[in-house]
């Protein structure tokens, strides 16, 4: 998904105002870490880094911009003119949660049971075992910009270097994710 700035300050917006239309619940989170992953992830996989930095602007001098995590970051931006809409510790775990998600290139669908299986309190140093290869593949043939996920282990570079030498994966169809075997009963995020 490529958006513009105005269709990025309207998703903003609408994920404030559907974040204020109910209290927080396990279903209400779901809900948030679904939007703030579609919108984020879309915002930093095309690389427009511009749409965070106008909007961040709005930000008061309180707290620095939080560089390391593209979803601490997009989180705070997505509330700023609502900060406290959204509790510090509520923020830090929806973060710590989505970029976990996001290093492992998860789909959106499988966003869920990815959380579920990763728990509330994911090492954003540890790949789950299982997805190494899933993950160097997407290093070296993503189209997206991968430089806002992260260093990844040594293990996992030289499984890129290795798929250099590989035909694309992408020429035929989506590649199987890794995930599939994960729990995809419903549980608590």
């Amino acid at each position: 998904m490529i958006i513009d700035q105005p269709a990025f300050e309207a998703a903003c917006v609408r994920v404030v105002a559907g974040w204020d239309m109910q209290g927080v619940s396990p279903a209400r989170i779901g809900w948030l870490e679904r939007e703030v992953y579609a919108l984020i992830g879309s915002v930093y996989d095309n690389d427009d880094g511009d749409f965070l930095d106008q909007r961040e602007a709005r930000l008061d001098s309180r707290g620095a911009p939080a560089r390391t995590n593209p979803f601490m970051r997009g989180l705070r931006v997505i509330f700023a003119d609502r900060p406290k809409m959204l509790s510090s510790a509520l923020r830090e775990r929806t973060a710590l949660r989505l970029m976990h998600a996001y290093r492992h290139f998860t789909p959106l669908s499988a966003l869920p049971a990815f959380l579920r299986h990763a728990g509330q309190r994911p090492n954003l140093a540890v790949i789950e075992p299982g997805f190494e290869d899933w993950i160097a593949m997407h290093l070296a043939w993503s189209a997206v910009v991968t430089e806002h996920r992260g260093d990844y282990p040594a293990a996992v570079q030289r499984l890129e270097e290795e798929w250099w030498d590989k035909p694309s994966p992408f020429k035929h169809g989506a590649p199987r994710w890794p995930g599939d075997a994960l729990d995809a009963s419903p549980g608590q995020p």
